[in-house]
C-alpha cells in the first residue's frame, strides 16, 4: 500500500469512527474493539456449533468478519483489515504477538 492509500484507508477508518488519529498517534477505537469481539465472539460460537475451525489467522479473520458487518467490501477492504490488524498487534506484547503468529513483526 502506498502512502496515499494508507492515508485514504486511514481517513475512512477515523471517518468510521474505528480509529483516532491522536496528534500522530493511531490507536483503534473503543466502536472498533467492540465489533471485532463481537465478530470474535461469532466465529467462535460457530465453531463451536459446527467443530470446523475456518483456516487462516483468528485476528484476521475477526478482523475481516468486523469489517464486513460494517460494510466495507470495497477496494480498501484488504488495506483496512491489515491496517486495524496492525494496530492490535502492536498493543500486544511480543509473547501474545508470538501465540497468534505475529512473532517478529514489529521487530
Amino acid at each position: 500500500m502506498d502512502e496515499a492509500g494508507a492515508e485514504r484507508v486511514l481517513d475512512r477508518l477515523t471517518a468510521a469512527g474505528l480509529v483516532d488519529d491522536r496528534d500522530g498517534e493511531i490507536t483503534p477505537t473503543r466502536k472498533w474493539s467492540a465489533h471485532l469481539q463481537a465478530a470474535a465472539e461469532a466465529i467462535n460460537l460457530t465453531i463451536s456449533k459446527t467443530g470446523a475451525t475456518p483456516p487462516g489467522n483468528p485476528l484476521m479473520i475477526a478482523a475481516s468478519k468486523a469489517l464486513r458487518d460494517l460494510g466495507f467490501g470495497d477496494e480498501d477492504f484488504d488495506d483496512a483489515v491489515r491496517m486495524l490488524v496492525l494496530l492490535e498487534v502492536s498493543r500486544m506484547s511480543p509473547r501474545a504477538r508470538e501465540q497468534i503468529g505475529f512473532g517478529g513483526l514489529l521487530d
